[in-house]
């Protein structure tokens, strides 16, 4: 599984949405694979929200819609300490 990352403003609810909305599409268009989640992690002190997108590898995310609209940049699998799951469903 390949990791990816991005932030957006808290107050951004417009973007929060269409972030779940789009990686919802994308899970259900590859048939619900296992793994591939789209997680949050609150950044108080930064009034931001941290997203990790965990992604098989075989997967062509070139295309995707959601990876268009959200900018994101490879990460190593983060700390699931405060993490919330928000789309997917998990292999563990």
């Amino acid at each position: 599984m390949l990791w990816y990352t991005f932030s957006l403003k808290k107050e951004d609810l417009a973007r929060y949405t269409e972030s779940q909305d789009l990686f919802t599409t994308m899970v259900l268009t590859h048939g619900l694979p296992l793994g591939m989640t789209l997680w949050i992690k609150s950044k108080f002190a930064a009034e931001e929200n941290m997203f990790f997108a965990q992604i098989p590898e075989t997967l062509n995310i070139t295309e995707e819609p959601f990876f268009r609209a959200f900018p994101s940049t490879k990460c190593d699998s983060p700390s699931r300490a405060g993490l919330s799951l928000l789309i997917g469903n998990t292999t563990s």
